[in-house]
């Protein structure tokens, strides 16, 4: 398969080639080279969609540094406040004023004058104690808001480390391309044109696809537990197993979301594999499941992706990942459910599970 690919795209590009003037022997030559530079290019414009992505982030977590900052201030003050309450009533305390105003209710000349005397020395030891808890309660918000701060000022340095990490990528990744375009300036301007179309077809078309798939299917996984067990005819579920086969998980998508009536599921070796061709159009996804404890399900991994041949970038694998769950609980149908291992083989999705109560 791989290798009907790999002719299928020489074909393509010597073709291209011919068509803009180069020999096809000068193009079946440089078959490897030019793929690597397309393959590159595209890296570059996804890389570049992430830094612009990161630094949008950055914008939002460096506000958020500033409230969280302005926060703790505001805390510090409402500490330093409930301290010196508190510290007038410690004192008082220590220098015995508060036990020698109790003596005022032995010294009433009347029944309601020692009443009124008995009230407001209740009321002074809930002021008392009100300072006492409220110091406490503000010292935890001023501990909270210093946590806080910390969180997100981690953040923003993991942030600033990953822009940098991949523009630093970027950089170099652009510095291979310039220095293969001045290896061969013959070929420069076919290359320039391919590199600019291989670009604009996946920010036109390539990403917008990816993204209706995982959504459709993200939307899909939330409704295929009920439907796998509750389907009385397969039994799909045979005491704690589950197991389901890739063609009828492949029905069930296309039973349940139209724009996924292209994708075809496939389940070996570890891995789990979603396949289209949309006329010139093709995708891949490949990813696998592990097992989640809290909450219990099986978590989808993003492990490769592929458009029309090329090999997409980590930081889009990531992307799609983090926005579109893809993860799958049937504890959520049947609560005894607990998920313990999930394999996908020989065609086979399975689930093992123990029985809680």
């Amino acid at each position: 398969m791989k290798r009907l690919a790999r002719l299928l795209f020489a074909a393509y590009l010597t073709a291209f080639l011919t068509i803009s003037g180069m020999s096809a022997a000068h193009a079946e030559l440089q078959i490897d080279e030019m793929r690597e530079l397309l393959q590159k290019s595209l890296t570059i414009t996804q890389i570049d969609a992430e830094i612009t992505r990161i630094g949008e982030e950055e914008t939002k977590v460096s506000a958020s540094l500033r409230k969280a900052e302005a926060d703790m201030k505001e805390q510090q003050a409402h500490v330093d406040r409930t301290r010196e309450r508190l510290g007038q009533v410690l004192r008082a305390y220590y220098k015995g004023d508060r036990e020698s105003l109790w003596l005022l209710v032995f010294r009433a000349k009347s029944f309601s004058q020692m009443l009124t005397f008995y009230d407001y020395l209740t009321y002074l030891y809930r002021s008392d104690r009100t300072a006492l808890v409220g110091y406490r309660e503000e010292y935890a918000k001023l501990l909270e808001s210093h946590r806080q701060l910390e969180l997100v000022q981690m953040e923003l340095a993991s942030l600033k480390a990953e822009f940098i990490r991949q523009r630093e990528r970027m950089i170099a990744i652009q510095e291979e391309i310039d220095r293969k375009l001045e290896e061969h300036p013959d070929a420069a301007a076919v290359l320039a044109q391919q590199m600019a179309a291989v670009q604009a077809s996946w920010k036109e078309k390539g990403l917008p696809l990816f993204q209706q798939y995982f959504s459709a299917m993200s939307e899909a996984m939330q409704k295929l537990p009920e439907k796998i067990i509750s389907d009385k005819e397969k039994h799909y579920i045979k005491g704690t197993s589950l197991d389901i086969s890739d063609a009828d998980l492949t029905r069930m998508l296309h039973e349940e979301k139209a724009e996924l009536g292209n994708l075809v599921l496939t389940f070996a070796d570890g891995q789990f594999q979603a396949e289209s061709q949309e006329g010139e159009l093709k995708a891949i996804i490949t990813g696998h499941y592990t097992v989640e404890e809290d909450p219990n399900r099986l978590q989808f991994h993003v492990d490769k992706l592929e458009y029309n041949g090329f090999l997409l970038d980590e930081t889009t694998n990531r992307s799609l990942e983090k926005t579109y769950d893809l993860s799958f609980s049937p504890g959520l149908v049947l609560p005894m459910l607990y998920a313990k291992e999930v394999k996908t083989d020989n065609g086979l999705l399975s689930i093992r599970f123990q029985i809680k109560f």
